[in-house]
């Protein structure tokens, strides 16, 4: 894996992901006064993961060529436009024929998601936890095509396997807690 390469990805996005985490924090904070500390603190952390998420999987050169510009004062000079359609896609379920880091990677991002949109709010369930998330890679796949990327069904595949791994267990450790099987302080 090129650590190097992500470490530049991750400088790339978080300045707007904390913008917007923070603006948001600052209106739910206003706008919700009954609403727990920590319940807020959880809908910032799922704002960011989803606004990181985003830039990642579909603005990257957009928002990598714009903290050049604001870095060095310069064009990137990069001569390509940032949506032109591909028109690739791979219907080919074949992910178990080779795992890789890129494969094991399409799970790892959405394990967030599992864990941080039920706690984002308190009346989301486990059936639609899943249904959001595979909505949202679906969409992401969707999208990919008209910005010069391709669809890619194990793709969803794999997302969606994050969320259902992380989902399981937060819905398990939640109802454990709930049914005083476990005890936390």
């Amino acid at each position: 894996m090129d650590w190097e390469l992500y470490l530049n990805y991750f400088g790339d996005i978080m300045p707007l992901t904390l913008l917007v985490g923070i603006i948001y924090g600052i209106v739910i904070h206003y706008k919700n006064k009954d609403t727990y500390r920590w319940r807020k603190i959880c809908s910032v952390l799922f704002v960011c993961y989803i606004t990181a998420l985003i830039q990642l999987v579909l603005f990257l050169d957009i928002v990598g060529d714009l903290r050049y510009w604001l870095v060095y004062h310069m064009d990137s000079g990069r001569v390509e436009s940032y949506f032109h359609f591909s028109g690739a896609y791979n219907f080919n379920v074949n992910f178990w024929s080779h795992i890789d880091s890129e494969k094991i990677g399409n799970i790892i991002i959405f394990l967030p998601f599992g864990i941080l949109y039920p706690l984002h709010s308190e009346k989301i369930s486990y059936k639609r936890t899943l249904l959001m998330g595979f909505l949202l890679t679906s969409s992401i796949e969707i999208l990919q095509p008209f910005i010069d990327r391709s669809f890619d069904l194990n793709d969803i595949i794999l997302n969606t396997a994050g969320v259902f791994i992380s989902a399981t267990v937060f819905f398990v450790i939640k109802k454990l807690i709930l049914n005083g099987k476990i005890e936390y302080a």
